[in-house]
């Protein structure tokens, strides 16, 4: 389970990195992209939760 989310959390930043999250000119591309950032967030938090690991509330 450990190494599952933290292979999770590496591809996340990668496409955190690697993509804009919020394009107002691709409305369409924005929705489909802040969807699987609120997705994979919520994923990681249960993963986390599971493993007994609390998580901070802000960074």
């Amino acid at each position: 389970m450990c190494n599952y989310v933290y292979e999770l959390v590496k591809y996340f930043n990668n496409f955190y990195q690697n993509y804009i999250i919020i394009d107002f000119e691709e409305l369409s591309i924005t929705k489909l992209r802040l969807s699987l950032a609120i997705e994979t967030s919520k994923h990681i938090k249960r993963s986390f939760n599971l493993l007994g690991i609390k998580l901070p509330t802000r960074m």
